[in-house]
């Protein structure tokens, strides 16, 4: 059996519903002075957000009582469930320039990276430290799906009337350097992400007259704030960004893509 149109549309009205009754039951407990609370938040997979398990680490020891439910996803999905309600905050990677975030969501910057083109041995851009993006026009990029590296890649290429092929859609991180390393394309990561990596022989290109940056930030909808775990969770990410966003630039692991 399956379900009408009608009855679909029913369905997702009546999900929304019961989101609503428990955000309100959460904000109610909450207003009675009860330390508790629940709070879904998006993060990216391995490869990406470092910075975010010891930001809830923080979190959880401080308020112990709050449930916290975590998921993995690409920013670009990270973003789409944030607008749908089906998570509270979401710890992802946005464009430095060119990108704004759609009306009622906010954002709190955590850490800037900057993209480069790994490429091995023997690739003919192996001797340069940096070339024009003309350069890569028809060169096969491996890049993780629905992320925040396409977002900043197509607008880079964009504003140069430029088209690009990415030929491998990689979501671990390794695995795409490996691919690199071997000569089966050019992979966009980051120096940092080579440098975890001293194994794998890959040279790192810049892009020349180009701004291939990013930014980590914790976001969230001016809807999911009025519940006070997620106004605890929200608080802790601005307090802790302005506190520790020098120690994640410094730490490898933090600053992936």
């Amino acid at each position: 059996m399956s379900l009408t149109e009608a009855g679909n549309a029913l369905l997702d009205r009546a999900e929304l519903i019961l989101q609503e009754l428990r955000t309100t039951r959460e904000e109610l407990h909450a207003f009675a002075g009860l330390e508790r609370g629940h709070v879904r938040v998006g993060t990216l997979p391995a490869h990406g957000a470092g910075w975010t398990v010891r930001m809830l680490g923080e979190f959880h020891r401080r308020y112990p009582n709050i449930e916290l439910d975590l998921a993995e996803h690409n920013s670009a999905v990270l973003l789409e469930l944030l607008l749908s309600r089906s998570i509270d905050v979401a710890c992802m990677n946005v464009p430095v320039n060119g990108w704004h975030s759609p009306q009622g969501v906010c954002l709190a910057p955590i850490f800037q990276f900057e993209l480069v083109f790994a490429v091995h041995p023997g690739h003919r851009l192996r001797n340069l430290e940096c070339v024009p993006l003309d350069e890569l026009v028809n060169e096969p990029l491996i890049m993780p799906p629905h992320s925040s590296l396409e977002w900043i890649v197509d607008q880079a290429f964009a504003a140069r009337e430029l088209k690009h092929c990415v030929r491998f859609h990689i979501t671990d991180r390794h695995t795409l350097l490996e691919m690199a390393a071997e000569g089966i394309g050019v992979g966009v990561t980051t120096r940092m992400a080579i440098a975890q990596h001293p194994d794998l022989s890959v040279h790192a290109v810049e892009a020349l007259n180009a701004e291939l940056k990013g930014i980590g930030v914790a976001a969230w909808t001016e809807r999911a704030v009025r519940n006070r775990a997620v106004q605890a969770l929200v608080a802790h990410a601005q307090s802790w960004a302005n506190t520790a966003h020098w120690q994640i630039q410094a730490d490898p692991s933090a600053a992936q893509v």
